[in-house]
Formats: structure tokens, C-alpha cells, sequence
């Protein structure tokens, strides 16, 4: 596996970062799928030529004196091309990824904390991955004169993660997902 990666950020005023990117790897390894009958085999496998491009932008901002947040954005676009158990691959599509995190400070200790994420669909290697998002809200306390800091936090995910295999494994789909322990 051999890559060549160019990558140029600049920083204005000490808050707002832009970067672009660029990346290409040949001979790249990732996880694959085969369809043999009825099974289908996972493993390491050279898809070919991968190349990757995107631009990046985020943001540290003081909103009022107790609120700060972190903003972040990022486009990206994935080709993936060459040949996988006998049959050609040729997949390419854009991905968006949006983040936010607020931090809260107030009296006596207390704190929050919202922040969430949003990926859109995008692909990896035989992966075609839906979209998907999260939101979490927390709040904290500090106790012992500042010495410990106690918090509680919950979190919303968007549905299950459906990730879908592209050829030459087109039959095989999964749901991926995270559930809460309910003990935990």
C-alpha cells in the first residue's frame, strides 16, 4: 500500500481553520466481502486505487462569557477503483459531516454541555454507509471545593448505522446500532 497525501491549512485570526486535503493510495487494503453460494467471506482485500479529497472548516467561538462552542465541517469525496475477486469495482460518491459542541459554564459550579453530529451517506471501499447522527446533553457539578467534577449525560442516536455492500458482495446488508444497557 502506497500513498501520497498534500494537505494545506490556514488559520485565521486564531478561530476559524480551513483545510484542503488530498490523497492517493494504490494497492489500498481495507475489509472486503465475497459471495461464494450462500456465504459470504470478510476479509482484508486490495480494492486498487483509492483517492480522497476535501476541504475542512472550523471554529472556536466565545459566544457570551459562560458559552463557548466548537464548530466543525468537513466535505469529503471517496473513489475507490480497480478489481476485487474477478470483477471490476468502481464506486465513488461525496460525504458531508457536520459537529457541534457548546459548552455552558454557570454559578456555583454547574455546567452543560450540548453537542451532536450529522454524517451524511457516503462509501468505503464495498461500504455504502446511510446516514447518520447523534445529540448529547450534559450537565456537571463541581464538588469537593473543585477538586472532583461529578456529571450526568444523555445521548440520541439517528436510528441504526445500515451499511450496505457494493459489488461484487451486493446481496449482503446489515444494521449496525448501539443500544443503551438499561443497568448501565
Amino acid at each position: 500500500q502506497y500513498s501520497t497525501n498534500v494537505e494545506l491549512s490556514h488559520t485565521y485570526k486564531g478561530f476559524l481553520t480551513t483545510t484542503l486535503n488530498y490523497s492517493r493510495t494504490e494497492n489500498f487494503f481495507t475489509e472486503t466481502f465475497e459471495q461464494v453460494d450462500h456465504a459470504t467471506i470478510v476479509r482484508n482485500g486490495n480494492i486498487g486505487l483509492r483517492q480522497n479529497a476535501g476541504v475542512s472548516i472550523s471554529a472556536q467561538i466565545n459566544v457570551k462569557k459562560w458559552w463557548s462552542a466548537s464548530l466543525y465541517g468537513n466535505y469529503n469525496y471517496n473513489r475507490f477503483k480497480g478489481e476485487l475477486y474477478g470483477e471490476a469495482i468502481h464506486v465513488e460518491a461525496p460525504n458531508l459531516l457536520f459537529n457541534v459542541n457548546n459548552q455552558f459554564k454557570f454559578d456555583k459550579g454547574w455546567g452543560g454541555e450540548l453537542s451532536g453530529f450529522y454524517r451524511t451517506k457516503g462509501i468505503e471501499g464495498q461500504i455504502e454507509i446511510e446516514p447518520l447522527g447523534q445529540m448529547t446533553a450534559g450537565i456537571s457539578k463541581q464538588v469537593m471545593k473543585g477538586k472532583e467534577m461529578r456529571h450526568r449525560a444523555v445521548d440520541t442516536r439517528e436510528a441504526a448505522n445500515h451499511v450496505e455492500c457494493l459489488p461484487p458482495a451486493r446481496t449482503q446488508t446489515a444494521q449496525l446500532g448501539r443500544h443503551a444497557d438499561p443497568a448501565g
